[in-house]
């Protein structure tokens, strides 16, 4: 790139730069991977600039390109299961630390289920031993009745999900 070719380049940087981070920002949800995205786009137009007509449109493309790249990429990675996450060893009842790692994404995919009330009935009664008639599980519902049936559907529903998260 010649001297001509970087001033234009960099004129098209500093009128336009804002509104393509934007453009990244809003494409990755994210300003830091909006930020490498915005990065990365502006190095292939570098390496392109003499031969490339329109920069917008070229940007646009490279970004659109490089996020459908990334997205192809996360749906071939198989999914990982980290160990901080696996196990808790802050639960006095989680005494085997294999069984725990194995239990574990099989509960939280049971929990995920279950609508938020739902979820806090289960969490509360059977992981932090809250009483089922206690007035700290009722006191998030506006009568005894909805508690009770929430407590029902949640526990029939929960039932139906398999034990051992490999299978079907």
């Amino acid at each position: 790139m010649d001297r001509k070719q970087e001033l234009a380049f960099e004129k098209f940087v500093a009128e336009s730069g804002d509104d393509l981070l934007r453009l990244a920002t809003l494409l990755m949800s994210d300003r830091g991977l909006g930020e490498d995205l915005y990065q990365e786009t502006l190095h292939r137009l570098a390496a392109r600039w003499s031969r490339v007509d329109s920069p917008r449109a070229y940007c646009r493309q490279v970004m659109h390109n490089i996020v459908i790249d990334q997205v192809r990429a996360r749906q071939r990675q198989v999914p990982e299961i980290r160990l901080a996450e696996a196990y808790d060893n802050s639960d006095p009842r989680a005494d085997d630390p294999a069984s725990a790692a194995e239990l574990r994404p099989a509960l939280l995919a049971a929990l995920r289920t279950l609508t938020p009330q739902q979820r806090t009935i289960v969490v509360l009664r059977y992981f932090d031993d809250r009483s089922e008639n206690g007035a700290t599980l009722e006191s998030a519902w506006s009568s005894p009745g909805e508690f009770d049936e929430d407590l029902y559907l949640s526990t029939t529903y929960s039932n139906t999900i398999p034990a051992d998260p490999y299978q079907g």
